[in-house]
C-alpha cells in the first residue's frame, strides 16, 4: 500500500484518463445529445425487446420441462438465469446461493460450443446484433447442457 501510494503522489493531477480536460466538453454533451436522440427510441429497441422476451420464455420453458429448480429474469433487454429456485432480492442473497459447479459446468458447456454468457452469473444482453438464431442456439445449447448434467 506505501508503494502505491508513494507512486501516486508523483504523478499531477488528472492524469487518469477520466475526468480530465475534455470531460464534458460541448463535443461530448452534442454526441451524447444525438446518441439519445437518435439511437435512444422505441423503435430501435423493440426489436432488441422482443428477442429479450424469447430468450427469457424459452429459458424459462426448459427450466420447466427439465424441473429444475433454477428461475429466469428478464430486465429490458438483459436476461439471466440462476441455478437456485427464489430470485435473490439484493447481491448478498445472490452471493449465497451462487452454486460454482453448476455455473461453470452450464459456462463451459455452451462455450464449447459457440455460446458465450456471462462466467458468473450467467447473464445474456440483447444488441442490435443479436439474431433469433443467436436466441435459439442458446436455448438449444442449454436443454442439451440439462440433459447431460441431470444423465
Amino acid at each position: 500500500a506505501a508503494r502505491i501510494r508513494d507512486h501516486l503522489a508523483t504523478r499531477g493531477d488528472g492524469r487518469s484518463g477520466i475526468g480530465t480536460t475534455l470531460s464534458g466538453s460541448k463535443i461530448q454533451i452534442a454526441l451524447i445529445k444525438a446518441v439519445l436522440k437518435n439511437y435512444f427510441t422505441e423503435e430501435a429497441f423493440a426489436p432488441l425487446l422482443d428477442l429479450a422476451r424469447r430468450l427469457e420464455k424459452g429459458i424459462a420453458d426448459v427450466i420447466i420441462k427439465h424441473g429444475v429448480d433454477w428461475h429466469v429474469t428478464r430486465v429490458g433487454a438483459r436476461v439471466e438465469f440462476m441455478c437456485c429456485p427464489d430470485r435473490p432480492k439484493n447481491g448478498y442473497e445472490a452471493s449465497k446461493v451462487i452454486h460454482r459447479p453448476i455455473d461453470e459446468a452450464v459456462y463451459h458447456f455452451l462455450l464449447n460450443r459457440g455460446v458465450v454468457i456471462t462466467p458468473f452469473h450467467n447473464m445474456m444482453l440483447i444488441c442490435p446484433a443479436t439474431t433469433e438464431q443467436h436466441v435459439a442456439t442458446l436455448i438449444r445449447g442449454l436443454e442439451r447442457c440439462i440433459t447431460e448434467l441431470k444423465s
